[in-house]
């Protein structure tokens, strides 16, 4: 569910929002140290590791997964007891320490940035609005399946940022995690706490249902989109990216709840491949989004004679033209006057 989540894999424009193998493994080493597993300071240095490596990754994707990783530290404090003393405290913020310490070479030019700079405050682009998450779009099957493309298309007309990124959630999905929280409570609940807030959040500031907003409607994204971090994402519905994390722990609850109830060792694993199938069918990323590039012949003619120039292409634009101004390099080789970073 978590690797071929919709949302995620409908970001083939940003590669670096679909590398999340960081954050589950965050989660299996901070379950060891908080549980006393495995060697003692190898586990703070796997889970520092980790954690730093999530933020290098893409730093929205630390501001994003920081709620799941510190309700699941809450949670494995809650449920067992033997943990709540101050050496695993002080391994957890060692671990902490850490990884802000490997993070810090990197994040150190951008965080001086913002203070050095006239107009610090462009960075926080304001897509609230636009980039809220279509109530509808979490149960239209993905506009990107291969086979039902054509049909939802008419419907995806009245979203917006959803026509691109589709948070669809899978039904096969919503019945098998409904299963874990009521087969599998006490387990389950902190997944739960965390998958409604995510999804809750992604709808932004204003709810949209098919297209038509209503504004009247109290939005708990209005608390918290000032904040600093908040701004920072710029785009509520980036959220639905982490939605899968904590549905697909409720779907693998569900799925041993149900397993539970079957003797037959056969029929157990009947049970694991066709829910597979019927996840994978449902998700189905084949064929899979690609973008076309098409290069204007001039750059091959241009660059016929071998002369040497510098390309400054028109017109100029910071989040646009510019990528394929960088595409179009890789055709004609020569230093451009345009790209971003």
């Amino acid at each position: 569910i978590f690797g071929f989540w919709p949302y995620t894999l409908s970001h083939y424009d940003h590669a670096n929002m679909m590398v999340l193998f960081w954050v589950p493994l965050t989660l299996l080493f901070l379950n060891k140290l908080i549980l006393n597993q495995g060697g003692k300071w190898l586990v703070v240095l796997l889970a520092a590791l980790s954690l730093a490596m999530i933020g290098i990754t893409r730093w929205q994707l630390l501001i994003m997964s920081s709620p799941i990783l510190i309700g699941y530290c809450i949670y494995l404090f809650v449920q067992n007891e033997q943990a709540r003393n101050w050496a695993t405290v002080s391994k957890l913020l060692a671990a902490t320490a850490l990884g802000a310490v490997l993070m810090a070479p990197l994040a150190a030019p951008l965080v001086i940035d913002q203070f050095v700079q006239d107009f610090p405050q462009d960075v926080l682009l304001d897509e609230a609005i636009w980039g809220r998450t279509d109530l509808l779009a979490y149960f239209v099957p993905s506009i990107h399946h291969g086979l039902w493309q054509k049909w939802v298309a008419p419907i995806y007309e009245a979203f917006v940022v959803n026509q691109l990124y589709t948070p669809y959630l899978g039904y096969v999905t919503l019945g098998l995690a409904m299963a874990g929280v009521v087969s599998r409570w006490k387990r389950s609940w902190i997944w739960l706490i965390l998958a409604l807030l995510f999804a809750v959040l992604a709808l932004g500031p204003e709810l949209a249902i098919n297209g038509r907003s209503y504004a009247a409607v109290p939005m708990p994204y209005r608390l918290v989109e000032e904040f600093f971090l908040m701004r920072l994402i710029r785009r509520p519905d980036r959220l639905n990216i982490f939605l899968g994390l904590p549905l697909a722990m409720l779907a693998g609850w569900g799925l041993q709840a149900i397993a539970s109830r079957i003797e037959h060792p056969t029929s157990r694993l009947l049970l694991a491949v066709g829910s597979m199938v019927l996840l994978l069918f449902a998700y189905w990323p084949v064929p899979f989004a690609t973008t076309e590039a098409d290069i204007p012949d001039w750059y091959a003619e241009a660059t016929a004679d071998g002369a040497q120039f510098t390309t400054f292409d028109i017109p100029v634009n910071d989040r646009s033209y510019d990528k394929w101004y960088m595409e179009y390099q890789t055709e004609h080789e020569r230093p451009i006057a345009t790209g971003h970073v």
